[in-house]
């Protein structure tokens, strides 16, 4: 499975630190505490992802980023939306760097370019 980095604009292969378990991250908000529709932009190509990569035989483990502020009633808001759209929610919630991932998919991917890990960004 190959995606656009969005650090060299190249196609990149993607490959699992893990044989069979491709670990994403989905990095969504902001520090003033919003969520906007980039984030569920964010949580739809992870669910796409996913459900891309499962049929190849990878198993896929979805990571929720919010900001450490993060208030729950909005994270909870923004799965719920998620969920209007048959969106399918992660499965984990966490508001620190945590543990590593193969590949980070937000809007603001800083992080994932300072580590170099795969990026891609859900806007252009």
């Amino acid at each position: 499975m190959r995606i656009t980095d969005a650090r060299s604009g190249r196609a990149t292969e993607i490959r699992p630190r893990r044989a069979g378990l491709l670990r994403v991250t989905l990095d969504v908000g902001r520090s003033d505490d919003r969520f906007d529709l980039a984030d569920l932009r964010v949580l739809l190509i992870g669910d796409v992802l996913a459900r891309t990569a499962e049929p190849l035989g990878l198993q896929v483990a979805v990571r929720l980023q919010v900001p450490p502020l993060a208030d729950d009633a909005r994270v909870t808001a923004l799965l719920g939306d998620a969920d209007l759209l048959g969106i399918r929610p992660p499965a984990e919630t966490a508001t620190d760097p945590g543990r590593a991932a193969d590949l980070v998919i937000g809007p603001r991917t800083a992080a994932a370019q300072e580590t170099g890990l795969p990026c891609w960004p859900s806007l252009p």
